[in-house]
């Protein structure tokens, strides 16, 4: 009989058994805890995979550019500020300075890129750490940038989609020379890290897998312990009127109770055309985001939980002279409901065009002036 060599090798899903003078035999799969108490771990740098993050609901709204560069969702409500999670004031330290934010970074378990090591940092894209980049818009608000496992860059301005484009709309390969928009400061480079556990073996996901914890929630000595079932306190909805102009920073909101009677009145008209056909209205097409991603200014966003104007639950942009219409409403002819599926490829809301075009300026206005 002709003797047989048979060799196995551990693949990130299973065993696989080889011979050596044959073709593959079976594939083994392993017990979840093959790995016993010892877990491995392996580190990665993040693939670019836009649809995790571009869901058009809360997941969306409620990660900014930081967690995306951090690899790290949100555990509350609010959007992810550097050094929160140690009691640091980030970007609100230091004058609103470069330094602030960096300083909070390296508290949340960031490593700084010294300047001498910029140049090599950026030609080497064979490691496993995560390049990211810090850039400020002068005493108003910071952003970040982070490389893929690609070797190109991606980034989440505030609430808006994750992109690979730049502000004119050229896949990002090097941040320092990036459209930027009003990020005009470029402040350096930081390292971070993701990593999976290997000791269950599961589908190698890049998305939420970095190793450091960060948070809207600031610590102070009231708070010793971030507890992350604050993501699951609820308060009564209310619904508000967002200014979209920031993409680190949380976005100046109020709720519509608090609009003067004027605007209320406005919105309203708004709100009744949309069920007319006085208005020419379109649905999106596909791949087309509700909130694009794009630095800078993007819009008034209305957030109706309560249904006082839309549809309850409907989210409402406003931007540009044109309105758009993310509706709950399942029954007009003209929008229907997302699914999980549709939810960040831009399926699902109309658009149409404002007849009164001075309501966007003057929304701004007074959210600026609360």
């Amino acid at each position: 009989m002709k003797k047989t060599n048979k060799i196995c090798t551990l693949s990130l899903l299973a065993l696989a058994c080889f011979n050596t003078n044959a073709s593959p035999t079976k594939t083994i799969s392993l017990p979840g805890d093959w790995f016993g108490e010892y877990p491995k771990v392996e580190h990665f740098v993040p693939a670019y995979n836009a649809g995790y993050w571009n869901t058009g609901n809360a997941h969306q709204w409620y990660n900014n550019c930081y967690n995306y560069a951090a690899n790290r969702t949100s555990p509350t409500n609010a959007k992810s500020q550097p050094g929160y999670a140690s009691g640091h004031r980030g970007f609100d330290s230091n004058r609103r300075s470069c330094a602030g934010v960096m300083e909070g970074a390296r508290r949340d378990g960031f490593t700084p890129v010294p300047r001498s090591q910029w140049a090599s940092k950026k030609a080497d894209t064979s490691g496993t750490k995560t390049l990211m980049a810090l850039v400020l818009a002068p005493n108003r608000d910071y952003h970040w940038y982070r490389r893929d496992g690609n070797g190109k860059w991606s980034h989440k301005p505030g609430s808006t989609a994750v992109t690979n484009l730049d502000n004119s709309g050229r896949i990002i390969t090097d941040p320092e020379r990036a459209d930027r928009g009003i990020y005009t400061t470029f402040c350096g480079y930081y390292e971070g890290q993701s990593s999976i556990l290997l000791h269950r073996l599961q589908i190698y996901i890049t998305q939420n897998r970095g190793r450091t914890y960060v948070t809207g929630q600031f610590r102070s000595r009231s708070n010793d312990s971030l507890n992350p079932s604050l993501a699951n306190t609820v308060e009564q909805p209310q619904s508000t009127v967002t200014l979209l102009k920031y993409s680190g920073r949380e976005n100046p909101s109020v709720p519509i109770s608090q609009l003067d009677d004027y605007l209320k009145y406005r919105l309203s008209e708004v709100a009744a055309l949309q069920d007319t056909s006085i208005i020419r209205k379109e649905v999106a097409q596909p791949g087309e985001p509700l909130l694009p991603g794009k630095l800078g200014y993007s819009g008034i966003l209305i957030d109706d939980v309560e249904g006082v104007y839309f549809n309850a639950g409907d989210k409402v942009l406003i931007s540009e002279d044109e309105i758009k219409v993310l509706s709950q409403n399942h029954t007009q002819s003209h929008t229907r409901m997302a699914s999980s599926q549709d939810q960040g490829q831009g399926i699902g809301f109309t658009k149409s065009h404002l007849l009164d075009l001075s309501l966007e300026q003057d929304l701004i206005d007074f959210i600026e002036a609360k």
